[in-house]
Order: C-alpha cells, then structure tokens, then sequence
C-alpha cells in the first residue's frame, strides 16, 4: 500500500500567500494509522513507502502448537502486534496464559480481546522484557515465543543463556519489499528492525536527513546499522513517534 498525504504552510504577507515547502518526511512502517493522517500539522508531508510485508501463517503445524498450548498453563511471549492478531485469530478463548509482550500495538491488540488479565510482564524494548521474565518466571516452565521467520535474537537468546526452554512458534513471515526513493527528505521514521534492515539493504542516508524510531527496540536496531543520531520516541505508538517528529521541528 502506498499514500501520499500533502500539506503546506501559508504565510499571507502585504496581501499575498507566500507557499513554505513543508518537513518532508518518508514513513517507512506497513500502515500508517487513520489518527495521524487526519491530525499532520501545517508545515509537514508526509510519503508513506512499506519496506516490509508481513504474512500471517497458514502453516497447519504452527497453528496446531498453538491451539495445543491453549488449554495448557503457559508462558507466551509476544513480541509484535501481528503476532498477537494471528493469535486471537485462532484461539477463541481465554487461556490460563502468562503473556509478556511489547508495549504499544501489542498490548493494544491483546486488550482488544479482552486479554488484559493475561498480560504478566510489558517492556518497551525486548531485554528489559527478559529480565521480568527470568524474575518472575522458574526455569522448569517452558516459554513458547512467537514471533517471524525473521526476528531479533536477542530475547530468546538471552533467555536460553539463563537456562530457559525455548518453543518457538512462527506466527508470520516479514518479508522485504523493494522501494525506490524519488526525492530528497528531511526525516525518516522507522517502525520495526526488519523495517530498518529492508530499507538499509537498498538506501542509504546523509548526515542533513533526521532518523526517526518508534521505541528503544527500532532505535537500537538503527544505531547498530548507522553512526547517525537516532531520535526515539518515548512510547511505541505512532502517535508519540509524530508528536516527537513535530516537536523536534518546532525545536530546532
């Protein structure tokens, strides 16, 4: 999918309307939330270019592990809210669940379905979710994690590093989508780490060009990939990543 969303800024100066060109800024996530488009402010233009499609499974073999783990006491860790939408798809439900997951869309996903009860453990990025689990949780319980084809390694690493059993459950594919760049922009925003990985393999960005994350999990993936400054916002949602972008531009 791909949206183009225009606005511009106008002074009216000794009776005539002088066009400001606007903070172009590339949105480089899957969709671009409803809210957003109808609040940009004046002054800002914001392309909305996916870098990556996520499929969610339709592996017989994954679904039935979960339908297996659903009548069953369980530590599940969510990770992203495509994992969580594949999960309610397919569970009907309330499971005796232990759920750690992201905070932002997933907890806003499982919350949805009337999930609230079962979220034990919330992080802003995936070690400090880690370390609550390996807090709270004996390492004779086995953790099933669901997540992509394509992830970071960093939880279920840390995680059998401490002595956990890991099942993992792939919920979805990422895959990346080829994107040319047609101009010039003053800010790119990022979602997710396959986001920052797909758009890297095919661009690159000068130092005039401001990076953008939504939460610490993006943001660290950025700063492994690039030198740059990365702007992160201070909660996973869309709505504090552009409150961010705005005030960042209202500062300088």
């Amino acid at each position: 999918m791909r949206g183009s969303y225009k606005w511009w800024s106008i002074n009216y100066t000794k009776n005539e309307f002088t066009l400001i060109s606007p903070i172009e800024i590339l949105f480089t996530g899957q969709t671009l939330d409803k809210e957003i488009v109808e609040d940009i402010p004046n002054g800002f233009h914001i392309d909305h270019l996916p870098f990556i499609e996520t499929i969610p499974t339709r592996d017989l073999k994954n679904i039935e592990a979960l339908q297996k783990i659903s009548n069953q006491k369980a530590v599940l860790v969510i990770t992203s809210s495509i994992a969580a939408e594949w999960t309610n798809g397919i569970i009907q439900h309330i499971p005796d669940w232990s759920i750690a997951c992201m905070e932002g869309k997933t907890v806003e996903v499982l919350k949805q379905k009337k999930w609230d009860d079962l979220i034990k453990y919330k992080a802003e990025n995936s070690l400090t979710l880690a370390e609550q689990i390996v807090s709270n949780t004996s390492k004779e319980q086995p953790i099933y994690y669901l997540g992509s084809n394509l992830r970071l390694e960093h939880l279920p690493y840390f995680l059998r590093e401490q002595g956990y059993t890991i099942h993992e459950i792939e919920a979805y594919q990422t895959k990346y989508i080829i994107q040319p760049i047609q101009k010039k922009y003053n800010a790119i925003a990022f979602l997710s780490p396959s986001g920052v990985k797909s758009f890297f393999t095919q661009h690159s960005i000068d130092e005039t060009t401001s990076i953008f994350a939504i939460g610490h999990t993006t943001g660290q993936s950025l700063k492994e990939i690039s030198n740059m400054e990365v702007i992160i916002s201070p909660l996973v949602n869309q709505k504090a990543l552009f409150n961010t972008i705005y005030n960042y531009y209202q500062l300088i």
